[in-house]
């Protein structure tokens, strides 16, 4: 007797449930485009500091790391980069503060107020840091959203279990076979 297939846009949510958790290679994958997702999405939020950094690594399973190499850059990039994608609230009072202090030095270039610039670009730096840090990290339920996202952009359409085995995955391919002509 043949076993019915059933597809894993199919399966209820706590058999998916199970698979993300118990099934290695089908959790690799859904979380592997989850992180290529987010570093995408990192890049374009890098690209807001890049004059304005001498050297950064963001990434996940790693020690993340920013240099800025121009402070008074670094906080107005900020401030684009607020406006693109939003800080806490928090967040903004210090880049508030910190445009303050970075208006306040271009229109005297006083000595005593490039340091307060430094130190509030450092202080923004340790901010986009720990937003990053929050980025890179992987919980459970960014894998479920994820996972959710690929089967609606039917990723997974080929692939199924049989009655109601979950320990394996198939995946339904089809093989073409090229034909020659003759000469």
């Amino acid at each position: 007797m043949e076993q019915k297939k059933t597809f894993l846009k199919d399966l209820s949510v706590s058999q998916l449930d199970w698979l993300l958790k118990n099934n290695n290679d089908f959790s690799n994958m859904v979380e592997e485009d989850y992180i290529e997702s987010v570093m995408f999405w990192i890049g374009e939020e890098m690209n807001t500091f890049k004059d304005t950094l001498s050297n950064w690594e963001i990434g996940f399973y790693n020690q993340n790391f920013i240099r800025i190499k121009d402070d008074l850059g670094f906080i107005y990039a900020y401030e684009v980069f607020s406006k693109w994608y939003g800080v806490s609230d928090e967040t903004q009072k210090l880049l508030d503060e910190a445009l303050q202090v970075a208006k306040a030095y271009e229109n005297t270039e006083e000595e005593n107020t490039i340091g307060k610039v430094e130190e509030y670009a450092e202080k923004l730096r340790i901010e986009l840091l720990n937003y990053f840090n929050g980025c890179t990290e992987i919980e459970d339920d960014y894998l479920k959203e994820q996972l959710s996202i690929m089967l609606d952009n039917e990723q997974f359409e080929d692939y199924y279990i049989l009655g109601d085995d979950l320990s394996k995955i198939y995946i339904d391919i089809a093989y073409t076979k090229t034909l020659k002509w003759k000469s």
